[in-house]
């Protein structure tokens, strides 16, 4: 049994927390406020760390992309800076998802290709 889409986010978001990197939900409409937040509370409880943070929301039906162009949305992803975003994607192709720029560069857009032999995770991979 091939693990659903949310499943698979969610183990791509447990790879990332083994790294190190927070990783918080939030309400769609409060994202951008949300993720400043989980950065001061990041930098606050590890003050040596990298500060390294991501924030996901479950966008909104209205803002789901329209039919053929990639898959349903199954996520829009916050980071914290680019290395995040750089070890995001990784995690995300790993568990065979796609990120995609959503018109900031530490945003990303996740879908699932739904149905291709890249929508099963890809074990053992990096």
């Amino acid at each position: 049994m091939i693990p659903s889409p949310h499943d698979r986010l969610l183990l791509a978001f447990a790879n990332l927390a083994s790294y190190g990197i927070q990783v918080r939900h939030a309400p769609a409409t409060c994202a951008h406020g949300a993720r400043a937040e989980l950065e001061r509370e990041t930098s606050t409880r590890f003050p040596h760390g990298t500060g390294s943070c991501l924030l996901w929301t479950v966008p909104t039906p209205a803002r789901q992309p329209r039919a053929g162009t990639g898959g349903s949305t199954c996520a829009r992803l916050y980071c914290s800076d680019h290395d995040v975003v750089s070890a995001a994607r990784a995690a995300l192709d790993q568990m065979g998802l796609v990120a995609r720029d959503a018109g900031d560069p530490l945003v990303l857009g996740v879908s699932d290709p739904g149905g291709s032999a890249r929508a099963r995770p890809r074990h053992g991979a990096p």
